[in-house]
């Protein structure tokens, strides 16, 4: 009798196709900027000072400096506390819309445009002040009132 001896077969090597490689996404930088409202409004109003001019156009020269390319400008209001929310929220989307308006006025056009936005009360940075309007809370609560502009873009 003849002895069978069975080979179990061995399956041929897999083919591994190179690695493709994937540029990673390029990281635009981005760069903060604040402006006080105090510097630029009156309390509780959205109308620019005279000596608000000076501050927007400082802001634009940092941008030409800075920037050879901007894309986007990112520009949101904040207000304090003092009154109801439903006004500081329509107050700080006003105040951001006027800066974003005074950039576009001096030239700054950024190619994938300006996204305005207005956050009233939400992020305050001092929250130990009261929120009745009198002249200690409205001192207390000076650093809550910006417009921050965040720019993101090429830089040089």
């Amino acid at each position: 009798m003849t002895a069978v001896t069975a080979f179990a077969a061995t399956p041929a090597p897999a083919v591994l196709a190179a690695p493709v490689v994937v540029p990673a996404p390029k990281v635009v930088p981005s760069r903060l900027y604040a402006l006080e409202t105090d510097a630029l409004f009156e309390f509780g109003k959205a109308d620019f000072k005279a000596s608000s001019f000076n501050a927007i156009e400082n802001l634009v020269q940092n941008l030409l400096r800075d920037y050879s390319k901007v894309e986007r400008i990112r520009v949101v209001g904040h207000t304090d506390a003092i009154g109801s929310a439903k006004l500081n929220q329509k107050l700080s989307l006003k105040r951001a819309q006027v800066v974003a308006d005074q950039l576009k006025s001096r030239g700054v056009h950024p190619t994938r445009g300006f996204k305005v936005e207005g956050l009233g009360e939400e992020h305050l940075i001092k929250v130990s002040c009261g929120r009745k309007r009198t002249p200690e809370n409205k001192i207390c609560h000076a650093p809550n009132r910006r417009v921050e502009i965040v720019v993101t873009g090429a830089k040089r």
